[in-house]
């Protein structure tokens, strides 16, 4: 599940999971993602944290309090300060991230094996 206020950026990690061979669920805000991952039940989420937001701080707890095996993973454009470890989830990127960093980090938090893509 991707969890990202901006269209252009949720389409862009949408399509990379995809390509990956995963199945993905995108959503723009934080309801829709508790309610995706009770009709959904992920295997990990991607949340862009936003500044300032006590949302974006809450929802990881909120959507492993439901599915204990979910994975998260944080995307953020600042690095917080004085915020929990459970915020942060499973991992944690400060923008700018390059694609093939979220894709093998990805690949890392659902012991998925490495797989080298052709360039092209």
């Amino acid at each position: 599940m991707v969890v990202d206020e901006d269209t252009d950026s949720r389409f862009l990690l949408k399509r990379l999971l995809e390509l990956g061979g995963h199945s993905v669920v995108s959503v723009s805000d934080h309801d829709q993602a508790i309610e995706a991952a009770k009709l959904g039940d992920p295997d990990l989420a991607i949340i862009h944290l936003k500044a300032g937001s006590l949302w974006s701080r809450r929802l990881p707890a909120l959507l492993k309090a439901g599915n204990e095996r979910l994975k998260i993973m944080t995307i953020a454009d600042y690095v917080p300060d004085q915020i929990t470890d459970i915020a942060l989830g499973d991992d944690f990127l400060a923008k700018p991230v390059d694609l093939e960093t979220i894709e093998s980090r990805v690949r890392a938090l659902l012991g998925c094996p490495s797989t080298e893509r052709s360039r092209g």
